[in-house]
């Protein structure tokens, strides 16, 4: 069970991007009527009032004149919202500077055929130097027989990547490139970065599945109607660790309560979709059976 606790995102960290945003950008000078939408950092905002002049959509004292409906799809795959995702048309490059060192991104509910990371060191003299360049595919799907290789649905694909052993350059620049079939939607719901820790040996036994908010009504005379809302997964699973690490992971699991954090119950990609959760532990238990060992059980509940 590996864990990426996340360095915070803030806009000023992305320094170029092809993706683009409909919505018009606020203008204070601007008078805006009841139901006109705007973007303001990275949100998008509907006027709640008609006469809507000089209200800065962000503050608190806005909020009976601006309502926040979602975010820039330029900046929606960094809001913290797993199914509220980036998109454009066969592909889009994104490049940030994130300042701080990191080990590890992931990237969390995208449809996409390839994910490519290319990070350099823009300081490097006497010029740029790539120091990582990796590409991952996520087109593959998993068949059990010749009938699934030629009827599989081509739509059941990977969703989920995650880049490993990120060299420690603070200040170089993280180019992501997402591609896709020609004429596809290719999107990319959350990018995480951060540095990875390790808690010890996922135990088999691991369950795993979702919490489906959508809705089911069923009216008097017994017809059933579904609406479709988002999901969010979960998984229990129990962690084998050495006593001499006690210590550190019941002091790390402390500082990320209530964090949202990337949970890689496995590195098996095989096992990907279930076991790696962007979310947080709603519980925690430690059991010591043994001198040498012991038993940490979590329940994570990952972000729609």
């Amino acid at each position: 069970m590996k864990v990426i606790k996340p360095t915070t995102y803030n806009i000023g960290m992305s320094i170029s991007t092809t993706l683009t945003e409909s919505t018009a950008t606020y203008s204070s000078g601007t008078t805006y009527a009841i139901g006109n939408q705007v973007v303001y950092g990275m949100y998008k905002y509907e006027s709640l009032q008609n006469s809507n002049t000089n209200h800065q959509p962000d503050l608190l004292a806005s909020s009976t004149w601006w309502l926040k409906i979602g975010s820039d799809n330029r900046y929606a795959m960094f809001d913290g919202v797993v199914q509220q995702a980036s998109s454009k048309t066969t592909s889009f490059v994104h490049t940030l500077v994130i300042g701080s060192v990191v080990d590890t991104l992931a990237v969390i509910n995208s449809n996409a055929v390839t994910v490519r990371l290319k990070i350099t060191d823009t300081a490097a003299l006497p010029s740029p130097v790539v120091v990582y360049d990796q590409t991952i595919g996520l087109s593959g799907v998993v068949v059990g027989d010749w009938y699934d290789y030629y009827f599989a649905d081509p739509t059941v694909k990977r969703t989920q990547v995650i880049f490993y052993g990120i060299p420690p350059y603070a200040n170089a620049e993280f180019e992501l490139t997402f591609t896709g079939a020609t004429g596809e939607t290719v999107s990319a719901g959350e990018v995480v970065f951060g540095m990875l820790s390790d808690l010890g040996a996922t135990q088999y036994g691991v369950t795993s599945g979702i919490i489906d908010y959508s809705v089911k009504s069923t009216d008097q005379y017994g017809n059933t109607t579904l609406t479709k809302r988002a999901y969010s997964k979960r998984m229990s699973a129990k962690v084998q660790l050495d006593n001499t690490q006690l210590n550190r992971v019941q002091s790390f699991l402390y500082t990320i309560r209530a964090t949202p954090c990337v949970w890689i119950g496995s590195d098996d990609p095989r096992m990907q979709e279930p076991l790696v959760i962007y979310g947080f532990y709603k519980d925690f238990s430690t059991e010591i059976p043994y001198p040498t060992y012991s038993l940490c059980s979590l329940e994570v509940e990952g972000l729609t």
